[in-house]
């Protein structure tokens, strides 16, 4: 089952607001997280109304059942974010984004394991047809053929496979929010950068990644920035790429 969520951050210090995707829910290496899906679409949409006790109670139970749910720490982030708790709000985003590290490296084992397995059949396939042909089986090569494609056609590697537990750039750019508001401007840049690296075109953590640039006094930083936020076709604010432009 695949769901996309949307959410709304509020307006920012540096007046820069995000509309959010949340982690896209894909076919978990635990299959224990799409029991909770149902009740995730709930808790999101009480968050999204800034029913914040109401979504704190469905997800109780989630928390209950797997207590480093990714998504169900994202949206107490986003709670606390909303209630000024800025330092529970990380300690959140710390567990989520620890666990979605966690489950790629999960997912990566599995995939390296049926790649593995793939191989290991499509060797097998093309021993057992080399036995038959030197053998004269003529009966069998047909089958042995049509076994040796099938499992070439599963040893082949998958050309549009994504890793589905890469931090997104979302998540990380709401890193970037909440350590600003906690005035650790050197680790918020730092995770705005991630940011930009996790998505060239996340136009709001370039703007913000800029404008704590410009207040560090990073020139060649800040110039190099502006830069690679042009060849990524992302629209800076005209105050911030002015600003950048006059620095020495």
């Amino acid at each position: 089952m695949t769901s996309r969520r949307t959410l709304i951050l509020p307006v920012l210090g540096l007046g820069v607001a995000q509309v959010m995707p949340a982690q896209t829910i894909t076919d978990t290496p635990s299959r224990k997280y799409s029991v909770w899906n149902p009740t995730i679409e709930k808790a999101f949409k009480a968050v999204q109304d800034r029913r914040f006790q109401d979504a704190k109670a469905l997800l109780k139970p989630c928390l209950e059942a797997i207590p480093n749910h990714f998504e169900a720490h994202y949206f107490l982030a986003l709670m606390d974010f909303g209630g000024k708790d800025y330092p529970s709000a990380l300690k959140h985003l710390d567990v989520s984004e620890q666990t979605l590290m966690e489950l790629a490296k999960e997912f990566s084992a599995q995939e390296a394991d049926m790649k593995a397995r793939a191989q290991a059949a499509e060797q097998e396939a093309l021993d057992n047809l080399s036995t038959a042909s030197s053998r004269g089986q003529t009966r069998s090569l047909a089958g042995l053929n049509q076994d040796l494609k099938i499992a070439q056609d599963k040893a082949k590697p998958s050309k549009n496979l994504q890793q589905p537990y890469a931090v997104p750039a979302d998540y990380l750019f709401f890193r970037g929010n909440v350590l600003l508001r906690l005035d650790r401007r050197e680790e918020a840049r730092t995770a705005y950068r991630r940011a930009v690296s996790a998505d060239s075109t996340h136009a709001n953590a370039w703007n913000n990644l800029i404008a704590l640039g410009l207040g560090a006094k990073d020139s060649a930083g800040t110039k190099a920035d502006l830069a690679a936020a042009d060849v990524s076709g992302v629209v800076i604010r005209p105050d911030l790429k002015k600003a950048v432009e006059a620095m020495p």
